[in-house]
């Protein structure tokens, strides 16, 4: 799990990041910890969650760095790199182009 991007309230950040923190600690999602996540993500965490179950998620190692990312697949012919705080995906494109219109 990665923090959370800038576009979201410092208090919801700090909520959202210490679920994550506590997922990674006790190495297990709970029922509590996915009610907080669905209270602020609703459908978009029914859907990742979808992705998921349908084991279309990959770890990858990159070499020789080691970096880790991920790939989902999606519709298209070619699979989505999720990274920290990036994805190639068209949705995180247009949630950044949205934001930077915002700022400014």
């Amino acid at each position: 799990f990665g923090k959370m991007g800038n576009g979201m309230d410092d208090s919801v950040k700090e909520i959202v990041d210490a679920t994550f923190e506590t997922i990674r600690r006790r190495g297990a999602v709970e029922p509590e910890d996915l009610k907080t996540l669905y209270f602020f993500f609703g459908s978009t965490l029914e859907k990742a969650l979808d992705i998921y179950d349908a084991e279309l998620v990959s770890k990858r190692v990159a070499m020789p760095s080691q970096r880790t990312f991920y790939t989902v697949e999606g519709t298209l012919a070619f699979p989505y790199v999720v990274m920290e705080n990036w994805c190639s995906c068209p949705a995180f494109s247009k949630s950044i182009a949205k934001g930077c219109r915002e700022m400014v």
